[in-house]
C-alpha cells in the first residue's frame, strides 16, 4: 500500500515510516501539508497517517485541505496525536479526520490499521 506520512518532527515521521516501511508499504513522507500536496501531486497515496497539533483543531484543521483536494477525497486519513482527553477523538474524528491514533505510536496498531483499511477497500 502507498501511504503519505505528514509530521512536523523528523523523529516521528522517521518511526512511522519505519514501521510502515518494514510492513512492505512504500512510503511518502512530508513535514506538513503543502509539502505533502506537492509531493504526492502524481502519485496518490492510499491512505495518509498525519499528526495533530494543537493548533491545528482550529476553524480550518489540516486535513480539511486534503478533503477538499479532489484527489485526496476517498482517502482514508489517521490522525496520530498526543491529544488523548476527553472529547478529543470525537473532536478529531468530526475535524475530518477517519482514523483516531494516540500517542506513543504502536508499531502492531498501526500494521493492523493498514490491514483494515485494505480489507475494507475490498468490499
Amino acid at each position: 500500500m502507498r501511504i503519505l506520512i505528514i509530521d512536523g518532527d523528523p523523529v516521528n515521521l522517521k518511526l512511522i515510516r519505519t514501521v510502515f516501511e518494514s510492513g512492505g508499504h512504500e512510503v511518502i513522507a512530508a513535514d506538513s501539508v503543502p509539502t505533502a500536496l506537492q509531493t504526492v501531486f502524481h502519485a496518490i497515496p492510499e491512505f495518509i497517517v498525519m499528526d495533530v497539533q494543537p493548533g491545528d483543531m482550529g476553524d480550518s484543521p489540516p486535513v480539511g485541505h486534503l478533503k477538499n483536494d479532489p484527489r485526496f477525497q476517498s482517502v482514508p486519513v489517521a490522525a496520530v496525536t498526543a491529544l488523548a482527553m476527553k472529547n478529543d477523538r470525537e473532536r478529531i474524528l468530526q475535524a475530518g479526520f477517519d482514523y483516531y491514533l494516540a500517542k506513543p505510536i504502536r508499531y502492531r496498531e498501526l500494521l493492523d490499521l493498514v490491514e483494515q483499511i485494505n480489507t475494507e477497500k475490498r468490499y
